[in-house]
């Protein structure tokens, strides 16, 4: 995505559409590639996954984009992790709210947001926001006027077993990050429960990734 309103169309779910391939190096290592050739955004990419041990699992993405078609200046890339049996829908991280420093929460209850709680994309502390044109689709583009992160990790907390009438089993989410200016972590609730309300234990836990400036031929990664 980059904020220009006549690639709207193309903005969401490419990586659904874009004929990929997944390589499994190892037992314990698999890739999903997305050749130039067959990218619609022209870029050549690849995530890695490694499982490190039971509780962990490493990612690595590398990307070269190889066209000049970022007139705004910038290249975001997203990830879905859509959460099953959660204990709360909200986020937590170290950051900065209203000037003031310290552990913080998105996803809270929210009186002045149309869903009743607070939906969007929290950048790091002092980088500038992502320009967008009139018209382009912003949904995974504007930043949280307010809730800023200090240090590049976030959790949440799920349900271990996936019944929310046990409290004994709470297991701890975790996304730790190598870097802090190009990341961006998300919040959204999009499943409904039985009452056509969105799901508190199904939220999607999203995080982004930033090339500001692009380069053409030049790799990127976290």
């Amino acid at each position: 995505m980059h904020g220009v309103a006549a690639d709207s169309a193309i903005n969401k779910f490419t990586p659904r559409l874009d004929p990929r391939s997944v390589v499994s190096s190892s037992d314990r290592e698999a890739s999903i590639l997305n050749p130039v050739a067959t990218s619609t955004w022209q870029v050549d990419s690849e995530m890695k996954y490694s499982l490190v041990n039971d509780n962990a699992i490493d990612m690595t993405f590398s990307v070269t984009p190889h066209a000049d078609r970022y007139p705004l200046g910038y290249l975001a890339f997203m990830w879905a992790s859509y959460m099953n049996r959660t204990r709360e829908r909200r986020i937590h991280f170290y950051g900065e709210h209203h000037g003031r420093c310290g552990w913080l929460s998105f996803g809270d209850d929210s009186t002045d947001r149309a869903e009743g709680f607070e939906t969007g994309t929290v950048s790091a502390v002092g980088v500038p926001d992502l320009a967008y044109e009139g018209g382009a689709d912003t949904l995974n583009i504007l930043e949280d006027p307010e809730k800023k992160f200090i240090d590049p990790f976030y959790y949440g907390l799920a349900d271990g077993d996936g019944d929310l009438t046990t409290t004994d089993d709470t297991m701890v989410y975790i996304m730790m990050f190598d870097q802090i200016e190009p990341i961006r972590f998300a919040m959204w609730n999009f499943i409904e429960d039985q009452r056509g309300k969105p799901d508190p234990h199904s939220p999607a836990w999203d995080w982004q990734y930033d090339i500001r400036s692009p380069e053409l031929g030049r790799n990127y990664g976290y």
